[in-house]
């Protein structure tokens, strides 16, 4: 079964045990801490890849961000679609667009090269084979303009331990990171129960530079 089979599986079947429902918690954090650095929203631009039932969008959009959302399988871009049309606000629905499109081939799409201010993934890089982690990191970097963020929570402790999803250590999402980007900001939540698959992941606001460091560490 290719990947693209699997979570064509997963929708048909609606198996998305970490969906929350609604948007994440961290999404509303994110806008708190990126407007505490006087970071504009108003007028931006954000790219969801894997964007799932699109949640997160709204909350985004209510604080005047155009987000475009993209999901490889066709059944998550319209149960998404049927969502944001029955539950979303005119203003609010009109500031996203939802695409059917594999965001693995972002760093081959002209149309998101360094076209966002934000690039916002939950679940999207834990979902993926880890093979494809470095791609996937590429296509992110080739979307964001320079100066830009990535807004990620990546799952780093599950109770699954055979992915998808795959979890990621801190020392991963790092070594993944350092030589593109500055962390601004992180922090974790712990889930507790038998619903959800996740232990615990963390929230993280990283922003691109336009040095890369060699070797990592710290730019001056």
């Amino acid at each position: 079964m290719t990947q693209i089979e699997f979570w064509q599986q997963r929708w048909q079947e609606d198996s998305q045990p970490w969906d929350l429902g609604g948007p994440h918690q961290a999404s509303a954090e994110f806008v708190k801490k990126l407007e505490g650095l006087h970071v504009p929203l108003k007028g931006s631009k954000m790219h969801i890849p894997g964007c799932g039932h699109g949640h997160d969008a709204s909350l985004f959009a209510q604080f005047g961000v155009s987000v475009d959302c993209s999901d490889i399988v066709d059944t998550a871009v319209e149960k998404a679609r049927a969502i944001a049309q029955k539950n979303w606000p005119g203003e609010i629905y009109n500031k996203v667009q939802f695409h059917v499109r594999d965001a693995l081939s972002a760093t081959q799409n002209t149309e998101l090269a360094e076209q966002h201010n934000f690039v916002f993934d939950r679940a999207f890089w834990c979902a993926i084979e880890p093979r494809m982690r470095e791609q996937f990191i590429a296509g992110v970097l080739a979307q964001l303009k320079p100066g830009g963020f990535f807004l990620t929570i990546p799952f780093t402790e599950l109770k699954v331990e055979k992915g998808p999803p795959f979890a990621l250590s801190i020392d991963e999402i790092k070594h993944a990171l350092v030589a593109h980007f500055n962390l601004v900001d992180a922090w974790s939540y712990q889930y507790s129960g038998d619903a959800s698959p996740i232990i615990c992941e963390h929230a993280m606001i990283w922003q691109k530079r336009e040095t890369v460091l060699n070797g990592g560490g710290k730019q001056s």
